[in-house]
């Protein structure tokens, strides 16, 4: 951008700027956004895959399955600030009545080396899941439904914890996988 200094029309003297020359910036912003879309072709995605939930109404969802079929599982997990409950075949599950101090059918467990400190237990979680998988075998959907400030990562952990497990043979199936993310406890 250069100033010259000329003389106007009535002879007195006038600082003139000249247009600035944009053509190099736009050339390098240009060549920016080409090398950013190249790096992204690059950069691992993690894809985790949830199903959404069904909504239904009218006749067919009011009616009732027949008497010698067995009822949906239901499975639903809710994630307290306590720990887990889960709700099955329409029933929740908590904490039993006997323990006062329990508010969680899953309880949060400490934190090793951090004094006060809790979090979710997710392998008992598993663990859970895996007996009611043993019940219930052809159960494939669980929905999880989290309190207000429950983590992100804590959400994919419950997920890990939901979906896979270990086979006779020593490989990995499938535990419950189709997970449904609920929207929050109500």
């Amino acid at each position: 951008m250069a100033a010259e200094r000329r003389k106007g029309k009535q002879g007195r003297e006038e600082l003139q700027v000249s247009e600035p020359d944009l053509l190099p910036i736009m050339n390098i912003i240009f060549m920016l956004i080409l090398v950013l879309i190249s790096i992204a072709a690059f950069l691992p995605l993690g894809v985790i895959t949830t199903q959404a939930p069904k909504l239904s109404g009218g006749a067919a969802a009011s009616s009732q399955p027949p008497k010698d079929e067995k009822p949906p599982l239901g499975l639903t997990i809710f994630a307290v600030k306590e720990g887990f409950n889960l709700r099955m075949f329409g029933k929740l599950y908590k904490a039993p009545e006997g323990q006062p101090d329990a508010k969680a059918l899953i309880p949060v467990k400490a934190v090793e080396g951090q004094e006060g400190d809790t979090e979710h237990d997710f392998e008992a979680l598993h663990q859970k899941l895996l007996e009611i998988k043993k019940k219930n075998p052809q159960e494939e959907q669980l929905i999880i439904m989290g309190h207000d400030d429950f983590p992100y990562s804590d959400v994919i952990r419950t997920m890990d914890a939901s979906r896979m497990m270990e086979s006779d043979e020593g490989g990995k199936v499938p535990l419950f996988p189709m997970v449904v993310l609920g929207a929050g406890i109500f």
